[in-house]
This record gives structure tokens, C-alpha cells and sequence, in this order.
């Protein structure tokens, strides 16, 4: 995550706000050790897809994971939603995460990814 911060250093725990830090993210269906595994595993059809994605202790190879089982037919239009709500949901559940956010001020956050789909 890169930070164009003209107002001085970078915000406190700039990587707190990663989807991949590791802080509990609890979903209709199950808890995630992260935004980026809930984000995954809910674009994947079949509950053992889901379960893989959860059970999965690096977070870089989430989306590999995700990769190997079938995507909701939905996911295209409903992508953007659901990231919104898991933002909304993680900020609201970690408000120490959502005071972190609010500290980067006017910054340009920039958030970079490598992922096959």
C-alpha cells in the first residue's frame, strides 16, 4: 500500500488498512482471518471452496486457492457490493482500524495487488 501523504509522515499502521491484515472477519457463514479471505472465499460457489479459502494460513495464496473452485455466476455484478460491505463491516467491528483510515487524511491511498481474477 503506497501513501502520496503531502501533510507529512504517513499515517500510524498504514498496513492495518491491507484487505490481507490478518484480523478476524466475521461473515454470514463463517469468521475469515481476514477481509481478503472473506472476500474470496465469498466469490466461490461451493461450501468446500469457501472452507479452503478459511483454512488457508497464507494470505498470498488466497486467491490462487479461489482460483481452483467455481465462481458464482453473480460475482461480476456483485463484486464491487460485497467488498463494500466487508470494508463497512471490518471497520465497524475494529474501530481501531477505521480511526487508522480517517488518520490518512486528504492522502492518496494506492493499493496494489497481484491476483488471478
Amino acid at each position: 500500500m503506497n501513501f502520496a501523504h503531502p501533510a507529512g509522515p504517513p499515517p500510524r499502521d498504514p498496513a492495518a488498512l491491507r484487505n490481507e491484515f490478518p484480523v478476524e472477519t466475521p461473515v454470514a457463514g463463517g469468521t475469515y482471518p481476514s477481509l481478503h479471505h472473506a472476500f474470496h472465499a465469498l466469490s466461490i460457489l461451493d461450501d468446500a471452496g469457501r472452507e479452503a479459502v478459511a483454512a488457508e494460513p497464507m494470505g498470498m495464496r488466497v486467491p490462487y486457492i479461489a482460483a481452483e473452485y467455481p465462481e458464482r455466476p453473480e460475482w461480476p455484478a456483485v463484486r464491487l457490493a460485497v467488498m463494500t460491505e466487508l470494508l463497512r463491516a471490518e471497520f465497524r467491528e475494529h474501530p481501531d482500524l477505521a480511526d487508522i483510515l480517517v488518520s490518512t487524511g486528504d492522502a492518496r491511498i494506492v493499493y496494489q495487488s497481484l491476483e488471478p481474477r
